[in-house]
Formats: structure tokens, sequence, C-alpha cells
């Protein structure tokens, strides 16, 4: 393979716009193909964020981060009182 087939770490994290720490641990189970000077296969990379932009997204908790508001939850003005 040439150079042109190969990407660093930081710009596929900026691609996937994920972490590059997180974007270690895809590299290290075997989800992308890197190589031994932590370049990553550019067509291993496209088929892994292909099937990531497919993976359905169940909660809109996944999306933003922040945990929707529910008034009939109950609300506890300390962490103590909540776990009481």
């Amino acid at each position: 393979m040439t150079a042109s087939e190969y990407i660093s770490i930081s710009e596929a994290s900026r691609r996937a716009n994920i972490s590059r720490t997180a974007l270690r641990k895809h590299i290290k189970v075997g989800r992308i193909v890197s190589d031994n000077n932590g370049k990553i296969e550019v067509a291993s990379f496209n088929s892994w964020l292909a099937s990531k932009s497919h993976a359905p997204q169940s909660t809109g908790l996944l999306l933003t981060d922040t945990i929707p508001f529910d008034p009939s939850l109950p609300v506890f003005p300390t962490l103590q009182d909540a776990e009481l």
C-alpha cells in the first residue's frame, strides 16, 4: 500500500468526530486496521465509519449526553437525599 492509503489517528478522529483515545480502543480490538507507525488504513477506517453511521441511535440520551427532564421523576436537592 502507498502512503496515500493511510491517515493519522488525529485525522481519523476528526473525521469520525470521536476522541483519539476512543479511536485507539477501536484499533486495539481490531475494528480498524493500523500499521506499526500508528497510521490508519483508509479502507478499514471507511468501512468502520460506514458501519458506525448505520448503527441505530435508540435514545436521545446518546445524541445529546443530557438526561431529558421528566417532571414525574423525584428531584433531590443533594446526592445524599437521593441515596436514602
